[in-house]
């Protein structure tokens, strides 16, 4: 397997991070220029009161996601997609990145509101990367829904809502 440029995987970063930018200030056309023409966007494991459509495809539908499931947030929502791991997939790439997402602001309006794994499929276009698939998994992932940490931090920290214990 033949691995990407430097370059290449600099502009993959960039694309990830300007969508997280468009979700976050609500920028429909930073939305669609990081995706191909054709592209799906599959969201999983949010309740569906959430108001994030299940699945989208092409720029249009896109626009209807980011409009129905992120309006609301503009300005209140910060992603934070790191770290990135970027692989070559034949003429594409793959990229796996981890999201939180966070409520910017001071204590106690402010926190981790959501975290997941997006998973995308990408190819060069004449204007550069472009995601061709994307599917996000909200926490937990699938492969993990049916147990209970036992990460002593964990249960630790979940049980109490007190930061006296810091």
């Amino acid at each position: 397997m033949t691995t990407l440029s430097a370059h290449d995987q600099g502009e993959i970063r960039d694309l990830l991070i300007r969508y997280a930018y468009a979700i976050d200030f609500n920028d429909p056309a930073v939305l669609v220029s990081c995706f191909a023409a054709n592209a799906v966007v599959e969201v999983l494991g949010l309740p569906t009161e959430a108001g994030h459509a299940a699945k989208g495809e092409g720029h249009e539908q896109l626009v209807q996601m980011l409009a129905q499931g992120f309006a609301g947030n503009q300005g209140h929502s910060r992603h934070w997609v790191l770290p990135v791991l970027i692989e070559r997939d034949g003429d594409g790439a793959r990229a796996v990145t981890y999201l939180t997402v966070i409520r910017p602001g001071e204590f106690p309006n402010t926190g981790v509101l959501l975290t997941g794994v997006y998973r995308d499929r990408l190819i060069r276009t004449g204007d550069g990367w472009r995601i061709v698939h994307r599917t996000f998994h909200a926490d937990p992932q699938p492969e993990h829904q049916s147990t209970t940490p036992t990460d002593v931090l964990v249960e630790r920290f979940g049980q109490t809502n007190s930061h006296d214990d810091y």
